[in-house]
């Protein structure tokens, strides 16, 4: 007699009444954007869990409720009409207790399945796991825990109490090549056209503002070049997709391995894609762009973050002043280059944080009057749990710092702040033609 093959539901909940809950933002931590039209990546994490569990002989079915802007009488109506062995609710820290409280909804209907959290914010969940309304809960990167402890996903927990499963070692997995390409048969095309890659995971500096190695890890792990363009070329084939974006924290960090992966890209007989990466201004040199740029590659995004040299070193962007002025005119130099070889260039920057005083923004505005960049976007800075920089806002007691904020963008609210750019950006970009500000 057949064994009956497993049924498990994938849920990226819906977004809160009136904003985007874009969950896959900062590593999977999340951003919290205070309209409906926000920014979303496609559902990476749901998609590439669902390819894994498919590999075991499960049946998968993602609902990405966040790009449908759906509420979650969908899912309830799903449960209740279908066959389900689980379900796999993707958690962030921006929207913990929005995704709690979808959870014990769900929990409660009859028929409902053992649930299980997963994502990064996992790890920020209170001690006293009684009250959280889940069977299994995942710590870290997910693939490499389903690969051993999948059949706890059918499990309910006992006395209430979620049981734990993780990975080996800290629960990130080591060989990223050994992760299936993600189910995107699974998840609804986004509004934005394009699909998303992981080249890497990781970054070995030591930003004090930065979040993406509590979820990562501090150190660089790479996939090899031939499985990245092997999965390039998968996508273009079987997906109507316009273009590929690396979500590498840090794409360029080893020059020669993206030497490597533009010159296979370049090879003839090849499907044309574009692409677009992000990395460190001091991972990204004039020639290698270049080289960029023929392989497909039509965008990068770097963090500026500040032009104050102080505020560089006392956020570990850099460690001394010398080092400061070799980052600064290597931004310069970026944006020079892209604006030649006709690639664009997107200049992020951070408010909010904190040190950042009337002073630190006039150095920054000063700065980039000089260097005159095509796209900037802004964010605030959020105090996601781990990271080492600590201390108040941005002198928040000071109005003049935050009255130059841009009224006509508004930032994401992922620290509870609807926030803006400066006055004096939104009247250069005015002066200049072609010059746009959001975030």
């Amino acid at each position: 007699m057949n064994k009956r093959r497993r049924n498990v539901l994938l849920i990226n909940p819906p977004s809160p009444e009136g904003t985007t809950a874009n969950r896959e933002g900062v590593a999977g931590l999340g951003v919290l954007y205070p309209s409906p039209e926000g920014f979303l990546y496609p559902a990476h994490t749901l998609a590439s869990v669902a390819s894994v569990l498919r590999q075991a002989g499960y049946r998968a079915m993602v609902l990405d409720m966040a790009s449908w802007q759906a509420t979650p009488l969908l899912p309830a109506r799903i449960i209740k009409t279908q066959n389900w062995d689980s379900v796999i609710i993707f958690m962030s820290h921006v929207t913990m207790e929005y995704d709690l409280e979808f959870a014990r909804f769900l929990r409660q209907l009859s028929g409902c399945p053992p649930i299980t959290l997963v994502g990064p914010a996992t790890r920020n969940l209170p001690p006293d796991l009684g009250g959280v309304p889940a069977d299994t809960i995942i710590l870290g990167e997910p693939e490499d825990a389903l690969s051993e402890g999948r059949d706890q996903l059918l499990s309910w927990s006992e006395k209430g109490i979620p049981v734990i499963i993780r990975g080996p070692g800290c629960g990130l997995v080591e060989e990223l090549d050994t992760i299936p390409y993600p189910a995107w048969d699974l998840v609804p095309s986004g509004k934005g056209g394009f699909l998303t890659v992981f080249g890497s995971k990781g970054c070995d500096r030591r930003c004090g503002y930065c979040p993406y190695v509590i979820a990562q890890g501090d150190r660089l792990r790479a996939r090899s070049v031939d499985s990245i363009v092997e999965e390039v070329d998968w996508l273009a084939e079987n997906f109507p997709v316009r273009r590929v974006m690396f979500r590498d924290i840090v794409f360029a960090r080893d020059d020669e391995r993206v030497v490597a992966l533009c010159e296979k890209l370049l090879k003839p007989k090849r499907p044309a894609i574009q692409w677009e990466c992000e990395s460190h201004p001091l991972d990204f040199r004039p020639e290698l762009l270049t080289l960029m740029r023929r392989a497909g590659c039509v965008e990068i995004k770097m963090g500026l973050e500040t032009a104050h040299v102080d505020l560089l070193q006392r956020w570990s962007r850099v460690g001394t002043p010398d080092e400061a002025g070799i980052y600064l005119d290597r931004v310069a130099s970026i944006l020079q280059t892209c604006s030649r070889i006709g690639m664009r260039c997107r200049l992020f920057l951070m408010v909010g944080v904190p040190g950042q005083t009337q002073e630190s923004v006039q150095a920054t505005l000063s700065y980039l009057s000089s260097v005159r960049p095509r796209m900037v976007s802004v964010k605030t800075f959020h105090p996601y749990p781990g990271i080492s920089m600590t201390g108040d806002p941005g002198d928040p007691g000071d109005a003049s710092v935050f009255s130059q904020l841009l009224q006509s963008c508004q930032a994401p609210v992922s620290n509870g702040q609807s926030m803006s750019f400066f006055h004096s950006f939104l009247r250069l970009s005015r002066q200049r033609r072609g010059v746009r500000a959001n975030v």
